[in-house]
């Protein structure tokens, strides 16, 4: 056990003390004792400078100590120099922790928060790069977590400061080493720019199935493991759902992928005409063979429920219909909306019309992807009846889905997207009591995705002000929050 009575760290106590505490009686000032672990000559310490290579080991010992107790009551600036002095001559402190550099990101992600100088800001942002860098190459056991730590600021913190091609093999190195115990930290940001490199052509399908594959097992085995279990669900609530755009991609998934997510929703959720058409053409969609025993089976419930009911004959735009249904249910989306299309411009009566659009909207949302498109066709669905909640239902689940497009996934630009998307859902039922208890089940659920107060104070604006959303999306809303 070591204890500190330098005169040098009592003053630097006494500082401290008389900075934050008021005093209510005279007491006697006493050394204080602060203990350090000495480590043990036959352990396995970092090969990097220590306390105990310095002649003034005893010095850096107190510096370190005293630094740390500034910086826990946010004194960085009077802490700094004793920070440095230690970093300098023993970055590894006792070869047993790497508290110190650590510390270091902390103290220039403080300086960072309020500098606007960009030629410091870069100097900063350089230095704490370097210090992940340093982490892992003086605690081993460390480097995979400083690479991971690092490639998270690159990504959320400092993106020009290396290209997302850098960015994605500093991550899938992680990955690649930690397999199912992989950080929960790094799933996010790591499946959105695999599936975008993957869509612009840059990663190819072999690995991008690979960590599409991988991805929800990791999340799985973290929500087994009942530890971090917001952050887990969290990342099943992001990770998963990316993923599923590439189900965009023909051919990116094959018919066991869609057969075990796909019949299991048929076999375990309630069962309608709508839901139930899509498990049938999410499996046609996916190369499934109508001759498959889970798709017979799909097919009969339809069949039995009256779901492939065929227009009267009498209508004259009875033929296109019917073939816009069955390209539907057999995965023929592109053919689908052409068809659909070629009924809007046949019919004569608005509420087909307004049908026929909202179900392209729905094939734009559910399994082209295409949001900007969906939000069109939903519009035009709504011109074509009047007081019908279920386009904006569509709408503001279009919105509420935008997170990981309009932001990373987590934070202030993604959680904007909850605004309008409430917005919509409170105008659909105030117009269509029909779609009430949708309504409110999606509000409840949304509502607690909202930033917080912190959130919206650090960029200068309240609650109640007017915010135009941005991203896509392009609408003016009220800023509100969860707490």
């Amino acid at each position: 056990m070591l204890f500190f009575r330098s005169s040098f760290y009592i003053l630097f106590v006494l500082v401290l003390f008389m900075t934050h505490c008021t005093p209510k009686v005279t007491e006697s000032t006493e050394t204080t004792e602060v203990e350090v672990d000495r480590p043990e000559p036959d352990e396995n310490l970092s090969p990097c400078r220590k306390f105990q290579d310095n002649n003034n080991s005893g010095d850096l010992e107190d510096k370190y100590v005293i630094y740390r107790d500034f910086k826990k009551v946010n004194q960085f600036s009077e802490s700094f120099d004793m920070w440095k002095e230690v970093y300098e001559n023993a970055p590894a402190a006792d070869g047993k922790r790497w508290t110190v550099y650590s510390d270091g990101i902390d103290y220039y992600d403080h300086f960072l928060s309020t500098e606007t100088d960009e030629a410091k800001r870069s100097l900063y942002i350089d230095n704490i790069l370097k210090l992940y860098k340093e982490m892992g190459d003086c605690y081993p056991q460390q480097k995979d977590y400083a690479q991971a730590s690092l490639a998270f600021d690159l990504y959320y913190k400092y993106p020009d400061k290396r290209t997302d091609e850098e960015k994605y093999q500093l991550f899938k190195e992680v990955i690649d080493k930690k397999g199912m115990d992989a950080y929960v930290f790094v799933l996010n940001p790591f499946t959105k720019l695999m599936a975008d490199g993957f869509l612009r052509g840059e990663i190819d399908t072999a690995e991008a199935r690979h960590y599409s594959s991988l991805i929800p097992q990791i999340v799985e085995t973290g929500l087994g493991k009942g530890k971090n279990l917001k952050s887990w669900v969290t990342v099943r609530d992001y990770a998963v759902p990316y993923i599923e755009r590439l189900e965009a991609v023909r051919g990116f998934f094959d018919c066991p992928y869609f057969k075990e997510k796909y019949v299991a929703k048929f076999q375990n959720e309630e069962r309608n005409c709508e839901s139930v058409t899509e498990f049938y053409s999410k499996l046609r969609y996916g190369g499934c063979p109508k001759t498959d025993d889970a798709l017979v089976e799909i097919f009969n419930w339809l069949n039995d429920n009256d779901c492939i009911a065929a227009p009267p004959a009498s209508d004259p735009c009875s033929g296109v219909v019917s073939r816009a249904y069955d390209a539907l249910r057999n995965g023929d989306y592109n053919g689908a909306v052409s068809y659909f299309e070629e009924a809007i411009s046949c019919s004569t009566s608005e509420k087909n019309k307004g049908t026929y659009n909202l179900l392209i909207a729905k094939i734009y949302y559910a399994h082209l992807k295409n949001y900007s498109k969906s939000r069109s066709y939903a519009r035009a669905a709504a011109k074509h009846r009047g007081n019908w909640g279920d386009p904006f239902i569509l709408i503001g689940k279009l919105y509420a889905s935008s997170g990981p497009l309009c932001g990373p996934g987590r934070g202030f630009d993604s959680q904007i997207v909850t605004w309008p998307a409430i917005d919509k859902w409170n105008y659909a039922k105030s117009i269509d009591s029909s779609v009430a208890g949708e309504a409110n089940k999606l509000i409840a659920r949304y509502t607690q995705y909202m930033p917080n107060r912190e959130d919206i104070f650090l960029r200068g604006i309240n609650v109640g002000d007017t915010y135009k959303v941005p991203c896509w999306i392009q609408e003016n809303t009220k800023v509100r929050v969860v707490d």
